[in-house]
């Protein structure tokens, strides 16, 4: 066989093996996707997750649940037209809808485990808060104060209610003395006169004082974000706040480095006054100065 012939032969035979190259693609993808269809299927009809979100009374899990479901639809209408990529694309969409839904829905187990790990990160927050306000009330000259007296309650109230295995309950008890704590600690930490009623033998000691007390305010922050929950514009101002303050504390250890401690005490107490300001932007109730 001449060249030309063969170049005639390898024409048409390159051309049906594209063909059907490309035909066994559409197979492949046509199949991935019936098969996840037939997982949506499953899972927005009468899975008991499905059961679990429409008895839930969460209208927006119930929302996404029922776009889940109009994604399917849709995607069965694609992929009958022979429309795979679309089909595809509709089922992904059902997909994060359900999987949006259950998020906001969780089964028992899911919201067990997640009641758990709550409570030891509320346990942890509190016991960590309780010495803190103890080293600032001894500096105030006061041996105890009702707020540290009712965390204290309610923390062991809390590990009782979590021995018997009521999370939830044991929860609430810590959130509650997390409250006692964090405006407890600030009106003690806040109030000026402990400057004062506090007597240093060095500027350093003071320095190191000063510095323990921009460190509780900060400790605070979190915790009254977590607690007060303010708006997104709230925490962006108190973003900014932290920053400006984090940075004057660098300068003010930077300034007792230099046993500069006048300055040093300035600059930290101007730190720890922009902590104060990002506490009642949060919504916590600064004491009167």
């Amino acid at each position: 066989m001449s060249g030309a012939d063969a170049a005639r032969w390898l024409v048409p035979l390159s051309a049906a093996l594209f063909v059907a190259a490309a035909s066994a693609q559409d197979a492949t993808a046509r199949r991935t996707v019936e098969q996840k269809l037939e997982l949506v299927r499953q899972l927005v009809s009468d899975s008991p997750a499905a059961r679990r979100i429409a008895a839930s009374g969460n209208a927006a899990a119930q929302r996404h649940l029922d776009e889940g479901r109009r994604h399917f639809e849709r995607a069965g209408e694609a992929l009958r037209a022979g429309d795979i990529a679309a089909a595809g694309a509709a089922a992904d969409e059902a997909l994060w809808s359900f999987g949006r839904a259950r998020q906001l829905v969780p089964d028992d187990m899911n919201r067990a485990i997640a009641e758990r790990v709550r409570y030891q990160q509320l346990l942890q927050s509190a016991e960590r808060m309780v010495p803190t306000f103890r080293t600032h009330l001894a500096h105030a000259g006061a041996a105890d104060a009702p707020d540290l007296a009712a965390a204290l309650e309610l923390i062991e109230q809390a590990k009782t209610l979590a021995a018997a295995e009521r999370i939830a309950e044991a929860n609430r008890a810590l959130l509650q003395a997390e409250r006692h704590l964090l405006v407890g600690l600030n009106r003690t930490i806040g109030d000026r006169t402990l400057v004062y009623r506090a007597h240093f033998e060095t500027p350093a000691l003071e320095f190191d004082y000063e510095l323990e007390r921009h460190r509780s305010l900060h400790d605070l922050v979190p915790v009254a974000i977590d607690e007060l929950k303010p708006g997104e514009e709230a925490r962006a101002a108190i973003r900014q706040l932290v920053e400006r303050s984090r940075s004057l504390r660098t300068r003010a250890v930077a300034l007792a480095g230099e046993r500069r401690h006048e300055d040093a005490l300035e600059t930290v107490r101007e730190a720890t006054a922009l902590l104060q300001r990002a506490l009642t932007t949060a919504g916590l109730v600064m004491p009167t100065q």
